[in-house]
């Protein structure tokens, strides 16, 4: 199914009691009861149907994971608490201590902190290599690694995952590929297709849409997750039942939401480079972004919703800039329906290195804008009336 009929139509199962409603029923129950030992016995040893304890699985939860698998295009998926749950489940199900990771320089803080602090306490290595040299990336390839873990669109710089080049080398070398493909959503990319192990979601971004809900979910061949599935259960990052029936509503209007999103960040992305108080922007749909040609082949012709711009006044352009907003929120998250700005410096990226900072160029200038689904000259005038505030 193409994404807008599978968004609607993947879950649909036939309810003993209901029938087939068309709004899946809350289970909102913790525990499940059963009529003999007999019967417990099978659902616990995956005999028959059915579940025991929503730790381990609850109807809502699984129905949020395969809209999203079947979305993703691979055989199944695992709901969890959070995006940083997804993540920790992901690469606890492919590495061990001992064992390594080569990551992209370029992922989230949070992501970058995981790995190189907690999983470090692990016994878990991780080199981190600027995601556009695959070069470079094999160059740190061990005969301990056993993942490589990138971003398809790097937060908060937007650069393009070389994903061709990068499922080549885990293949060859016999590692998975694992993709946080967040800023993308599966509207636009599917990292399995291309042949990736695994694709996960922060689903409290773009998948839920409505800054309601938090959640995470990994996709992948059915082993996999279902190693995945028992990390999950086992380290208690399992999902509430409310959150995935919040997230999986949310769900149904996310290809119509990403087309909308990703019209009005081309037309903002632009717009914004024509402004005499922007020094650059950061969008694959800009024709002189480094890797547009990529991004159009993998992602169809449409481009997302997130950009970044520099302002040349530093941190005192960026502090005058969102004082001065009124549509635009500052908010440090991303994909809602709402368009919203942040501060990469003192928030995503807060813990990182200076050092790094200007590596990754997350400058005191930068700003990131996830656009959302308003009308965009009204964006645009928000915009305009607080660029023309700032001073110098």
């Amino acid at each position: 199914m193409r994404p807008s009929t599978a968004a609607l139509h993947a879950d649909r199962r036939v309810c003993p009691q209901t029938g087939s409603p068309l709004a899946p029923p809350l289970v909102q129950a913790s525990v499940f009861a059963f009529p003999d030992l007999e019967r417990m016995e099978e659902v616990f040893a995956g005999q028959a149907p059915g579940h025991y304890y929503s730790r381990e699985g609850n109807p809502n939860t699984e129905a949020l994971a395969r809209v999203v698998a079947a979305l993703e295009g691979t055989a199944a998926g695992v709901a969890c608490g959070s995006g940083m749950a997804a993540i920790l489940a992901a690469i606890l199900a492919a590495v061990g201590a001992g064992e390594h990771v080569v990551s992209a320089r370029e992922v989230y803080g949070g992501t970058r902190v995981l790995l190189a602090e907690e999983l470090a306490r692990l016994g878990i290595a991780t080199t981190f290599v600027p995601m556009g040299d695959p070069g470079r990336m094999e160059e740190a390839v061990t005969s301990r690694t056993r993942v490589i873990f990138v971003e398809s669109l790097s937060n908060p710089t937007l650069e393009v995952a070389p994903l061709p080049d990068l499922v080549d080398i885990a293949r060859r070398r016999g590692l998975l590929l694992c993709v946080d493909n967040t800023f993308s959503t599966p509207v636009l990319l599917r990292p399995a297709a291309a042949g990736a192990g695994f694709s996960l979601h922060s689903g409290t971004k773009y998948l839920s849409g409505h800054e309601d809900v938090t959640c995470g979910v990994v996709c992948g061949p059915e082993d996999l997750a279902a190693r995945a599935a028992r990390l999950t259960a086992r380290l208690g990052a399992s999902l509430d039942p409310f959150a995935a029936w919040l997230a999986l509503r949310g769900l149904r209007t996310l290809p119509l939401r990403v087309e909308r999103q990703s019209d009005n960040a081309l037309e903002l992305a632009c717009w914004l480079q024509g402004h005499a108080r922007v020094t650059r922007v950061y969008y694959p749909g800009l024709p002189d972004h480094p890797g547009h040609g990529l991004a159009r082949t993998l992602m169809g012709g449409r481009f997302g919703g997130m950009l970044s711009f520099e302002l040349a006044g530093g941190s005192a352009a960026a502090a005058a800039l969102v004082r001065r907003l009124h549509l635009i929120s500052l908010a440090p998250s991303l994909g809602g329906i709402g368009t919203t700005v942040s501060y990469p410096l003192r928030t995503s990226h807060r813990n990182t290195p200076p050092a790094d900072l200007e590596a990754l160029g997350i400058t005191p200038g930068l700003i990131r804008l996830s656009v959302g689904i308003e009308a965009a000259e009204d964006l645009k005038q928000d915009l305009e009336q607080a660029l023309a505030g700032i001073p110098g």
